[in-house]
């Protein structure tokens, strides 16, 4: 089961891929739409001020 915030308790399977040497993870939830959106682009190069305008003209979401 994983818990998703904000919408409840999902059932999941788990992975039937076992790679030796490697250790299964529990599921876990994504982020929210945007809540990476300026990390991402500062990764990707862009200025602080590129990324202020590419939100004020809806071609990139943040959260909150």
């Amino acid at each position: 089961k994983l818990d998703l915030p904000g919408h409840g308790t999902v059932e999941t399977i788990s992975n039937p891929i076992f790679v030796a040497g490697s250790e299964k993870r529990r599921a876990q939830a994504a982020p929210d739409v945007g809540a990476n959106t300026r990390e991402v682009l500062r990764a990707l190069g862009y200025a602080d001020s590129a990324i202020d305008e590419m939100v004020r003209r809806g071609a990139a979401a943040v959260a909150g």
